[in-house]
């Protein structure tokens, strides 16, 4: 799968240059010599993220100890060459941890002189006997491909490695580890990790030092405190995490060793195993009506996972069908539509299979062919029958279509996160499997890019978008998947050609160097750890639910002064939970607003918070006094809009025109022609549909004739000589990542069938059938870049389409199409994305295709520009007239003379106010008229992205987000519930600090509004932790 889940990952951009040498022989990349990579161009690292700043003045004790410890909230943004801000500096670290919890803390050192042998160990401050574990390793850097194939890497943080004695585990090759001194050299950085596991029999605060000390230098003691509350987390009966399982690397484990790993799994959340071993199916007596099932295989896993705790459901699959047609002595091709002959041979398999493993009471579903489309008759044809023969079905896809073909056939349909990354499409996938009474389960944590080395990726998939979502099942791909060399992220291409990169959520320990049958355990990871975090921020929201159900319970009809405070106290945490759960993003916002791993842990206090005062509150127990901070600093954050409420209905239409002439293909778009092509414009990110900025504003230019479909993108880009487009070959893997433009091209009746044409700046082509790139076209093309951007211009021959197109019928839309721009410019945090249709997701999303329509008569909507914030002018309406006489144009009851051959840009009323807008926009003339459906949507003026807070150590943040034109011109009002005294007022669009003095409470309530549009406020909860 190809799209870039956070934006994070979208600054790990290609960047290899376009050197015709092939690698040969040992290579070394980074700090580590590789005797084989894949051949290709030379390897180049991705640009760094600049740290232009120097380390503070260290204190005596960091200069006795050689080293400045700090951290920061996300441990992939550590590197080898990090330098610790002051404010990054590390004087203590603290967990809360609920009873029988795990979890993690990170810090690093930054050395000041080269430090040798480093060791670091726990000091308990109580006695040690029956206290919270805790252990620690050492995080080790190394180079990884920045995409499944490309020749691009970066450095991160990622193996969680043993230590002893001033040394640690490094990965060797080969999978094996060998133990060698860890040293750091001066001036840099290196990552330790710590993980807390609590008893479920103990509460209270325990407190340890962490000694870090270098041969020859002082130990420095960083205090840690571990504070434990009383209650356990709840882990909901109705819901399941699922997890790739590679039986085949982690089955060859012996017995013992096994078990413990699934019982490790299970102590991280898993629930269920995919891709487990079937067994043997015999048909050597099909022609009889008889299938003979051995189920051991699938029998050694499951008695394990019995013991292990993993409920399941598990899947397990076969494509038995490949031998059905020469068992019936038949001819079928099973790639087409089945015979009835082979459709009742595999349901009577389906039947034996279920029959056979129902005395065992395994939780199965079936699980064939990966990721179908709507046209993979297989594997429409394999999930019928197997669903015919009593099975349930587990069917993965990533496109809608799918799910249209198949859904009948699917009892847990598994969606791409993509499909479910927006409010949207999260309502639609949820609200379509209740109407069919089906398990909703999707997939995409695990390893894909952009997950490994960090925590946020998977803790916020596995956690709160599954809690978001409100789904059955959340599937993570895929647990220990090496390609070649297990240590070797550079090789693979031999054994996987499409994606050589290695596939691992955690990587294999091997006794012997590239031998699966010697693996003696596996290798944890920041991603792994990232899952097992994610799930217990869902177990804290569970068990704050939970808490607050059984809370009202207890007390309700009671009249006592605890029961009455017991109702209050049920509601305010209610009301908290609610607050949380709007201040979540969803994923497909979540890049824009800077939302972090550090959000993340901020919420989980603030239910643990909650939960824990409810369960004293229920026990009787007084709650201790809390000293807060009597004055609060709150800094106000300005990011860009997140979202834009454009509905699934609503989709761009174009009326396109039919020229007489071809133009000219040169790139310049400057031929009389254009000037007679429908605008397809506005463009808005492709995620959110956040208005496109000025000063990238982008349009596409399309008309045809009788032979080829003519489009143009204008670009705007304002330093176009930093445009990032390296790519040179047709069909370059990653060319989405350069400065480039997509098109994408159906026939209006079958829209999953389509053609993909990527074209980046140097006017390289990728063009593919949906995803199979082998397909190519007679396209032309070239592009123009001067000092406003670039131009392309592309000519596609109808003929070339894979669907017909029939150019003289006039009541039906010529196409379905989307136009989309990625932006890359050199300086900026990486690749963005926008799109002419906004798609909630990535690009592929078939059902979001606009609609260009047939242009009859002499007038020519030319392009409408409905307005985008509250503070835009009317909708601007551009018409084009063909004829060679004026013509007087009818719009909304008024009449327009519109000059021949010339146009007329036309002032609409429209509605400028927050919310969603449909018009059915008609224009006539002296001969025709015509109706273009209109939709458009207006952003609420001041969006507080943000919605809870936290004030620690008396300060804290909120981030809010201006859907302005012109956000200066306006004044923005802020107040603060508990303090009617405090009104202050600002400009808009300008971060800002609020001072609170006297404050009294440990929640705050803060109303943002915009002065004119006072109408549409927003809240924002802020909570005072305690000192």
């Amino acid at each position: 799968m190809r799209w870039l889940i956070f934006a994070v990952s979208a600054m790990l951009v290609s960047t290899a240059a376009c050197a015709q040498e092939e690698v040969r022989g040992a290579v070394t990349i980074y700090d580590t010599v590789y005797e084989r990579v894949d051949p290709g161009a030379p390897f180049q690292e991705a640009p760094r993220q600049p740290e232009n700043w120097q380390p503070p003045a260290p204190s005596a004790a960091e200069r006795a100890a050689g080293f400045i410890p700090f951290t920061r909230g996300e441990p992939f943004d550590i590197k080898p060459w990090s330098k610790p801000k002051p404010s990054e500096r590390l004087t203590k670290l603290h967990a809360n941890v609920a009873l029988g919890e795990t979890t993690c803390l990170w810090f690093a050192i930054h050395a000041l002189e080269p430090l040798r042998e480093v060791r670091v160990r726990v000091e308990p401050q109580q006695p040690p006997t029956n206290t919270p574990v805790v252990k620690t390793y050492y995080a080790h850097f190394w180079a990884q491909r920045t995409d499944w194939r490309g020749r691009t890497y970066y450095i991160t943080p990622e193996l969680l490695l043993e230590m002893r004695d001033g040394q640690a585990q490094f990965p060797a090759a080969g999978g094996v580890l060998e133990w060698r001194t860890l040293n750091v050299p001066e001036g840099e950085s290196r990552l330790f990790w710590i993980n807390i596991h609590v008893p479920t029999s103990l509460s209270g605060e325990y407190r340890y030092a962490l000694v870090v000390q270098a041969k020859g230098k002082a130990a420095f003691k960083i205090p840690l405190q571990v504070y434990v509350y009383s209650f356990r987390l709840h882990k909901p009966a109705d819901k399941r995490w699922l997890l790739y399982a590679d039986a085949y690397w982690i089955g060859r484990l012996p017995e013992e060793k096994l078990l413990a790993l699934l019982q490790r799994m299970s102590g991280y959340g898993i629930d269920g195993l995919t891709e487990l071993p079937i067994g043997n199916i015999d048909l050597s007596a099909l022609t009889e009506g008889k299938v003979q099932y051995d189920p051991q295989p699938l029998l050694r896993w499951h008695r394990l996972m019995q013991q292990a705790g993993l409920r399941g459901p598990h899947t397990i699959g076969t494509f038995i069908e490949d031998q059905v047609p020469a068992k019936l002595g038949i001819q079928a091709d099973v790639n087409r539509k089945w015979d009835e002959r082979v459709r009742e041979a595999m349901r009577l398999i389906a039947r034996t299979v279920v029959q056979t493993l129902r005395p065992y009471g395994i939780d199965w579903l079936f699980y064939g062919w990966d990721e179908p489309g709507p046209e993979t008759i297989r594997a429409l044809e394999q999930y019928r029958t197997w669903r015919e023969g009593g099975a349930q079905t587990y069917v993965t896809f990533y496109q809608r279509g799918t799910y249209d073909a198949a859904a009948q056939w699917m009892t847990h349909p598994c969606f791409a996160v993509g499909l479910v990354a927006s409010k949207q499409g999260a309502e639609w996938a949820y609200e379509q499997c209740r109407a069919r009474q089906q398990q909703f389960y999707w997939y995409g944590s695990g390893c894909y890019l952009g997950q490994e080395g960090r925590l946020f990726a998977n803790r916020f998939l596995t956690g709160w978008l599954f809690w978001k979502t409100r789904a059955d099942g959340q599937v993570s791909w895929t647990f220990v998947r090496p390609h070649e060399d297990p240590f070797n992220d550079f090789d693979g291409s031999r054994q996987n050609s499409v994606e050589p990169k290695d596939q691992c959520t955690v990587y294999p320990h091997l006794s012997r160097p590239n031998d699966p049958d010697s693996i003696v355990g596996i290798i944890p990871t920041i991603q792994w750890e990232a899952i097992r975090e994610g799930i217990n921020d869902y177990r804290y929201l569970s068990t704050l639910r939970n808490t607050i159900a059984y809370a009202r319970k207890v007390a309700s009809g009671k009249s006592t002064r605890w029961a009455q405070e017991m109702l209050r106290a049920a509601e305010d945490a209610e009301r908290t939970l609610q607050m949380l759960e709007e201040g979540v993003l969803w994923l497909n916002e979540v890049g824009r607003a800077g939302f972090s791993n550090a959000n993340l842990q901020e919420l989980r206090l603030i239910a643990g918070g909650q939960i824990e005062r409810l369960v004293q509150r229920l026990r009787g127990e007084r709650m201790a006094p809390s000293k807060r901070p009597q004055a609060v600093t709150l800094q106000v954050e300005v990011v860009p809009p997140v979202s834009h409420p454009v509905t699934e209905a609503q989709l761009p239409v174009l009326t396109v025109p039919r020229w007489s002439q071809p133009p000219v293909v040169d790139g310049k778009l400057d031929e009389p022609q254009w000037r007679v092509a429908a605008i397809a414009s506005p463009f808005w990110e492709s995620n959110s549909s956040v208005p496109m900025p000025p000063y990238m504003e982008t349009r596409g230019l399309l008309a045809y004739d009788e032979n080829a479909l003519y489009i143009g993108m204008v670009c705007l880009a304002p330093y176009p000589d930093r445009l990032v487009a390296d790519q040179r070959q047709r069909d370059a893997f990653g060319i989405w990542l350069d400065e480039s433009v997509e098109v994408f091209l159906a026939s209006p009746d079958r829209p999953e069938r389509y053609a993909h044409f990527i074209i980046n700046a140097l006017g390289t082509v990728y063009d593919e059938l949906g995803f199979d790139v082998g397909w190519n076209t007679e396209i032309t093309v070239a592009t123009h870049t001067d000092a406003q951007g670039w131009t392309v211009e592309i000519a596609i021959p109808w003929k070339s389409l894979p669907f017909d197109v029939d150019l003289n019928a006039t009541d039906e839309p010529l196409l379905r199409l989307n136009l989309g721009r990625n932006h890359h410019q050199r300086g900026e945090a990486g690749v963005s994305h926008w799109a002419w249709s906004p798609t909630f997701g990535w690009f592929h999303n078939t059902q979001r295709f606009g609609v260009a329509m047939r242009h009859q008569g002499n007038i020519l909507v030319k392009s409408v520009t409905p307005p985008s914030y509250v503070d835009d002018p009317p909708m601007q309406l551009t018409v084009l007239n063909l004829s060679e006489r004026q013509e007087d144009v009818e719009v909304g009851g008024r009449r327009f003379a519109v000059p021949a051959r010339g146009e007329a840009t036309i002032e609409v009323p429209s509605r400028t106010t927050p919310g969603d807008h449909q018009y059915r926009l008609r224009v006539r003339w002296r001969d025709g008229e015509v109706t273009v459906p209109i939709t458009y949507s207006i952003p609420r003026p001041i969006q507080v992205v943000q919605q809870v807070g936290i004030v620690k150590d008396g300060a804290g943040k909120i981030r809010v987000a201006f859907a302005l034109r012109k956000p200066e011109a306006h004044r923005l009002v802020v107040s603060v519930d508990e303090m009617p005294s405090l009104r202050q007022t600002l400009t808009a669009g300008r971060e800002f600090t609020l001072r609170l003095n006297a404050v009294r409470q440990d929640r705050l309530s803060l109303r943002l509004s915009v002065e004119d549009f006072a109408g549409w406020s927003e809240r924002a909860e802020v909570y005072v932790l305690s000192e």
